[in-house]
């Protein structure tokens, strides 16, 4: 009888102790103010590299501290770049943690703007802004949005062009409809189609 009065007063005073530690009241959250929108800016407004400048900075963003509450590691940027009119909706991407800016040589330009379908030696508009937040997408905040005119170089062919413009397959393979066979009559499949400056085809 002793022990189960001992029992009870003993799972009394536990279900008490459980109920006051789920009503302690927790310390407040600490407050982190809102960050601001990064303002972004351009070493220049208006490139037009060329091969010579393939290894050479020409391209240097910058952007002010949008002041996120966490160390300067954990702040983590994206920059977007994109052909002017589409909104960004086919960018280019580039993320960054802590530095607030981001530099690209003739060659890393170049290929952007080649990447895009730009023709060699047209000048085209281009958007860039920069997405800042911190490294877990939170209070995410969206520059500016920059207007550059850029304009991409010619990349010189690793082989050189044949002089005639012209070329040719040889050797031999039955495959095709004259064979490879250099006595085959002119014009044959062995020739192939130049498509522009740098390219050649053919159907086989």
């Amino acid at each position: 009888m002793y022990m189960k009065k001992t029992s009870k007063i003993f799972f009394t005073i536990f279900a008490f102790s459980i109920v006051i530690m789920a009503c302690k009241k927790e310390e407040a959250l600490p407050y982190y103010a809102e960050s601001t929108k990064a303002s972004l800016t351009a070493s220049k407004t208006t490139i037009a590299a060329t091969v010579a400048d393939s290894n050479t900075t020409v391209l240097t963003l910058n952007w002010t501290n949008p002041m996120l509450s966490t160390d300067s590691a954990h702040k983590m940027y994206v920059v977007e770049i994109d052909s002017t009119g589409r909104n960004f909706a086919q960018s280019i991407k580039y993320t960054i943690y802590g530095s607030l800016s981001k530099a690209f040589t003739g060659k890393q330009l170049n290929d952007i703007l080649l990447g895009f379908g730009f023709n060699f030696n047209v000048a085209y508009g281009v958007d860039v802004r920069v997405i800042s937040s911190y490294a877990n997408n939170n209070d995410i905040k969206i520059s500016n949005t920059l207007k550059l005119t850029t304009t991409p170089y010619k990349v010189p062919p690793k082989v050189a062009l044949p002089a005639s413009n012209r070329l040719f397959f040889v050797g031999d393979a039955s495959a095709t409809l004259n064979s490879w066979s250099n006595n085959a009559p002119l014009p044959a499949v062995r020739e192939l189609t130049r498509l522009d400056e740098t390219t050649w085809g053919g159907i086989l």
